[in-house]
C-alpha cells in the first residue's frame, strides 16, 4: 500500500509540475505576444515619425503667408491707407506708396512684391500700430526694409520719417509646357 501511495504521490507531483509548465508556456506565449505587438507598435511609430519629421522639413521652407495671386495696386495701397488711417496716421503724413515689380525667388513657384511706403511726422506708436495692423492680415505682407529719420517734435512727442518696404509673397507657378506627341 505504502508502494501505491508513493506512486500516487509521484504522479500527482507529475501532473502538477505538467501543469505549471503548460500554464508557464501559455503565461510565456502571451507574453511574448504583447511583446511582438508592441514592437510592432513601435515600429509603426517611427514610420509615422519619419513621414512627419519629412513633413515638417518641406513645410519649413515654404513661405508661410502668401497670396495666391498679385494684389492690383490699387488693392494694396487701400490696405496701406487702411491701416494708416487706424494707426492714426493723417493722410498727409502718407507721402508715397511705390509698388515694385514682382520678383521670381529662385527655382520655387513663389514670387516676392515689394512695395515702398514713406510717411513724415510720424510717432512710433502710430508706425507701430501700422505695421501690426498690417501683419495681422491674411497673408499680410512683412516688413523687409525699414529706414527711420528722426525729423524732431509734435506735441512733445516725437516724430520720425519713415521710410518702410512691405513685401508680400505670391504662389505663382510656372507654366508647364505641354508633352510633345512623337
Amino acid at each position: 500500500m505504502e508502494k501505491n501511495d508513493r506512486k500516487r504521490k509521484i504522479i500527482m507531483l507529475a501532473a502538477g509540475v505538467a501543469v505549471v509548465a503548460v500554464m508557464s508556456l501559455f503565461w510565456a506565449h502571451g507574453r511574448l505576444d504583447d511583446q511582438r505587438s508592441a514592437a510592432e507598435n513601435a515600429m509603426n511609430d517611427t514610420v509615422r515619425c519619419g513621414q512627419l519629421a519629412k513633413q515638417i522639413r518641406s513645410l519649413r521652407t515654404q513661405p508661410t503667408r502668401v497670396q495666391s495671386q498679385e494684389l492690383q495696386n490699387t488693392e494694396f495701397s487701400q490696405r496701406i491707407e487702411t491701416a494708416a488711417k487706424k494707426a492714426g496716421i493723417a493722410r498727409q503724413n502718407l507721402i508715397r506708396i511705390t509698388p515694385d515689380p514682382a520678383r521670381q525667388i529662385d527655382r520655387t513657384p513663389y514670387k516676392r512684391k515689394p512695395t515702398r511706403v514713406s510717411f513724415n511726422r510720424v510717432t512710433m506708436p502710430q508706425l507701430v500700430a501700422f505695421l501690426l495692423e498690417l501683419s495681422a492680415e491674411e497673408a499680410g505682407p512683412e516688413v523687409t526694409r525699414l529706414r527711420l529719420t528722426e525729423a524732431g517734435t509734435n506735441n512733445n512727442k516725437e516724430v520720425w520719417i519713415v521710410e518702410v518696404t512691405l513685401t508680400y509673397l505670391i504662389y505663382a507657378p510656372r507654366p508647364t509646357s505641354p508633352m510633345r506627341a512623337s
